[in-house]
């Protein structure tokens, strides 16, 4: 069987409660995908048989087909007829249920969890933008107060001391649905909320996009400042755009630096273990 740091980081977990307990399914599905994402099987390659996977995990065969048809639908294998399992080339075709499996992953592939952060990130501003710039073709259309009590609500907790990134992160996010949901585009909600639920599961990106609120907080004031006056116009949404991209770049940076900390721990423990 494989060593235990091939399975998916512990940090992973959310870090508001105990992480649940994990079945072999799980365990021996994270080693797969592990090896899927770090290229040990490069698209097209073919997976063992069912029972050299059994044998390589100890687990029996009928465990083993759960495994491949959780890695199926997490799309990161396909089967082919008279082949067996192949790898999907996943940069290709992998939808978010794929992408979330790399993400987990961030602690011993930083470079690659990394740039998927910054293609989440940029996803996400787009996403919002877009809905933003409706908003301003007809402001009155739109009550901002529901958005307005959830600002507020933010607001209180990036207040508290000390600072909890994850109750700050599902308050904006909070604010963000109240924005998005009046305007009746599912798809975008969708979306959205399929990134962010990634997001929201890596304690790196949480401690990274909500280490300072305060910025957050000036935008969502100027938006709405001018959305109540029914002034919101199209050099207040660049001007905001902007101020965003600044965001995600410093967002990707302490990013970085919050995985390196980690990895220089992951070491420390485990030269102390080997001393």
């Amino acid at each position: 069987m494989r060593s235990p740091s091939h399975l998916s980081d512990r940090s992973t977990a959310s870090p508001s409660r105990t992480p649940p307990r994990r079945s072999i399914v799980d365990e021996v599905a994270d080693q797969i995908a592990f090896e899927i994402v770090a290229g040990v099987f490069p698209p097209g390659d073919r997976l063992p048989a069912v029972r050299a996977l059994a044998g390589d995990h100890r687990i029996n065969a009928s465990t083993v087909q759960v495994v491949l048809a959780r890695l199926r639908q997490a799309g990161l294998i396909e089967a082919v007829p008279r082949v067996g399992m192949v790898v999907r080339d996943v940069a290709r075709y992998g939808g978010i249920e794929t992408w979330h499996y790399f993400f987990r992953f961030s602690q011993r592939l930083p470079d690659k969890a990394t740039r998927i952060f910054a293609d989440f990130l940029t996803t996400r501003l787009v996403l919002l933008f877009e809905v933003v710039r409706l908003i301003a073709a007809d402001c009155r259309r739109y009550d901002p107060g529901p958005v307005r009590r959830a600002v507020e609500q933010f607001e209180l907790l990036a207040g508290e001391s000390p600072p909890q990134p994850l109750r700050l992160a599902q308050a904006e996010l909070r604010a963000a649905r109240a924005m998005i949901l009046p305007l009746d585009h599912p798809v975008i909600l969708a979306v959205f909320n399929s990134i962010v639920d990634i997001l929201m599961q890596v304690p790196a990106v949480v401690g990274a996009m909500y280490a300072d609120p305060a910025f957050n907080l000036s935008v969502w004031h100027r938006l709405l400042d001018k959305w109540e006056r029914g002034t919101l116009n199209a050099s207040d949404i660049a001007q905001a755009e902007a101020a965003f991209r600044q965001f995600n770049a410093a967002c990707l940076e302490r990013f970085r630096g919050l995985l390196q900390s980690d990895a220089l721990r992951r070491e420390r423990a485990s030269s102390s273990d080997r001393a």
